[in-house]
């Protein structure tokens, strides 16, 4: 009896041992996660933000990029001036290149004879139909004066400035005709930008590679002429 009493009790103890060892084990307190050593992407330039140039000042966009910054002295004085087809623009070329203080002189009919005196020749491009009349000359004929007119100047070695002051007004099937000789010719131009949306003076320029200037207003050519003029 004894015995059976000690089996027991040691196979008791058995089973306590077991199921001792079958308890999960404790939970170890985490440490802390060592710092990491890999240092952060650097930002790719794309992602970054442009470097403002000129102190965040937006660049003109009036200015067309064949214009010059800085203005050339070409010309001086005096001038002769004459329209290219006969309009009454010749009167506002007069009246700027007077108020930039140069000495000018409007002949409409001007021939090669005229140039005698001047030593630059101002082209004001733009038709009119009302002032070919009352020169009493057909489109041809005014074409041909002012072809003259060119070539005189240029055996005489007098620059030529080109206008077209009128805008809009002095576009169309008749002005156009007279527009292309005057700004082939020329060695600068100021064109009142309203007046060449469409890029035609603004492409013979370029093509002969002549610095050429578009303002807003007409009154804004007094200050390119007394630049142009050395003024």
């Amino acid at each position: 009896m004894k015995k059976l009493c000690a089996i027991i009790l040691a196979f008791l103890m058995l089973l306590s041992l077991a199921a001792c060892g079958s308890e999960p084990a404790p939970t170890v307190p985490a440490t802390n996660p060592p710092q990491s050593t890999a240092q952060p992407a650097e930002t790719t330039k794309a992602a970054q933000p442009a470097e403002s140039t000129a102190a965040n000042v937006p660049a003109d966009s009036s200015a067309p990029e064949s214009q010059p910054s800085a203005v050339q002295a070409l010309f001086e004085g005096p001038v002769l001036v004459t329209t290219a087809g006969q309009s009454a623009d010749g009167t506002v070329a007069e009246t700027l290149l007077t108020r930039a203080g140069i000495e000018c002189e409007v002949i409409k009919m001007a021939g090669p004879d005229d140039l005698a005196e001047f030593k630059c020749l101002v082209l004001v491009a733009g038709g009119s139909s009302k002032g070919l009349g009352q020169a009493g000359i057909k489109e041809e004929q005014e074409l041909a004066r002012v072809q003259e007119l060119i070539d005189a100047a240029k055996g005489k070695n007098i620059p030529i400035l080109a206008l077209h002051v009128g805008g809009q007004t002095r576009r169309g099937t008749l002005s156009d005709r007279f527009i292309p000789d005057a700004m082939d010719a020329c060695n600068a131009a100021i064109i009142v930008r309203e007046g060449d949306e469409d890029g035609m003076m603004k492409d013979i320029l370029e093509k002969n590679g002549t610095p050429y200037f578009y303002i807003e207003k007409q009154k804004e050519g007094t200050d390119i002429i007394k630049q142009l003029f050395g003024k």
